[in-house]
């Protein structure tokens, strides 16, 4: 993959959320590996909660009062911040004035205190410590030491729930900035990922309340093999899926807490470099009403943005999404946004309806929301990128700006 800074411009708004909000995955007996995979109550409860968490994790969905304790909060974090040196605390205290200037987004001295304190060996914050100077280091744009940093937490604190997350975030930056160091960070995570499987148990943070349950630890083990995917690299992500299938297998089934969520993830990872699959498609709202269908000669690439009503963040992107189409026209690229409704309201043409009125006009198609299951898809914004053969090139989820010029899209596009 090709090194090109696309991160999201609103990285210091998002890793605030990031700080804030670990997800707690909790662990529930399953079933049979032998028997289908079957949804239990602590499964739905998840599934339940996941739009509210997605919705939550955009500030352009927050109220205004929200904003507006928001922007207090990193007022007088930024205050007390700019009053206290580093150098004036030790202790824990060190770790807790980092935190504060991470509130406040004053980025320099988050890392200059949460580096202090590393130094220190003091205990028992060391990983979040790292976790903190991990984000300050992405939001000054010093990538570099951003990843000598995460090499350092990977091989100097116990592989923890906070560790993990902050591998994964950084991954995840790197893959949506079309950076190598995704697929190199992503290799030395492996080791400790197969690890924490082998070891049967969730994955816990120290100290806190985060834990990172089997199934979760299992999706974000086959990041490596989508990553080497990407990179053309068949025979290692090959290798990388049956080392992780390996460690799966020897798991007693009453300890992995979500079958359906593996399955999910396997769903995803075997339509990679298959064909487009069908969905049934009902309605278009673009105008002149054309017939409702995805272009079955794919043209230069074809790409859906996928996504159910509630997704606010989603809906917002098919402006941004309706420009790239118009500028990528004469390549021939096909892009539709395609809006999954539930079964009871398919019969009707939600484009007539006020609450869709910001959808009209845009290349919008709508499906049932069992489309959704076809592609394995639950968190959003979620594309789908094929060749010119029809060909999945990717799956999964993008950021806000994946649609603007140069942006993730052209550039996936670009290197297939």
């Amino acid at each position: 993959m090709a090194a090109c800074g696309l991160a999201d411009n609103r990285l210091a708004a998002f890793s605030f959320v990031f700080l804030l909000l670990l997800p707690a995955y909790v662990p529930l007996r399953a079933q049979s590996v032998t028997e289908a995979p079957r949804e239990r109550p602590g499964d739905v409860y998840k599934e339940l909660m996941q739009p509210l968490e997605q919705v939550r994790s955009s500030l352009d969905n927050w109220s205004p009062p929200e904003l507006a304790a928001l922007a207090a909060g990193i007022k007088r974090a930024q205050e007390y911040c700019n009053q206290v040196s580093p150098a004036a605390v030790t202790g824990d205290d060190l770790y807790q004035l980092a935190r504060v200037c991470a509130v406040g987004q004053q980025w320099n001295a988050a890392d200059t205190a949460a580096s202090a304190y590393i130094k220190s060996a003091s205990q028992p914050y060391q990983a979040h410590a790292y976790a903190i100077r991990i984000n300050a280091l992405l939001n000054l744009k010093d990538t570099t030491m951003a990843i000598e940093v995460a090499r350092s937490m990977l091989h100097s604190v116990p592989y923890d729930a906070t560790v993990d997350q902050s591998i994964a975030y950084l991954i995840h930056y790197f893959a949506m900035s079309l950076n190598e160091a995704a697929l190199s960070l992503a290799r030395e995570r492996q080791p400790f990922l197969l690890a924490a499987l082998a070891s049967d148990i969730p994955l816990k943070e120290q100290p806190g309340d985060a834990i990172i349950g089997i199934a979760a630890l299992y999706r974000e083990g086959l990041e490596l093999a989508y990553l080497e995917q990407y990179a053309g690299h068949q025979g290692e992500a090959r290798q990388a899926r049956a080392a992780l299938d390996a460690e799966l297998v020897k798991i007693p089934a009453e300890k992995i807490d979500n079958e359906v969520e593996i399955a999910r993830a396997r769903t995803q990872y075997a339509l990679l470099g298959e064909k487009l699959p069908d969905i049934q498609i009902l309605r278009y709202a673009a105008t002149g009403s054309p017939r409702p269908r995805i272009n079955p000669d794919y043209g230069t690439a074809t790409v859906l943005l996928l996504f159910p009503e509630w997704c606010a963040q989603c809906r917002r992107i098919m402006q941004p999404l309706s420009e790239f189409l118009i500028r990528n026209n004469a390549a021939g690229i096909h892009a539709y946004g395609v809006l999954a409704l539930d079964t009871d309201e398919t019969a009707a043409d939600p484009f007539k309806n006020d609450s869709f009125k910001d959808l009209q006009h845009t290349p919008t198609l709508t499906t049932p929301s069992t489309s959704l299951d076809t592609f394995g898809a639950v968190n959003f914004p979620f594309v789908v990128i094929a060749d010119g053969a029809g060909t999945i090139r990717y799956l999964g989820t993008v950021a806000q700006n994946a649609f603007d010029a140069g942006g993730f899209i052209e550039q996936v596009i670009e290197d297939n």
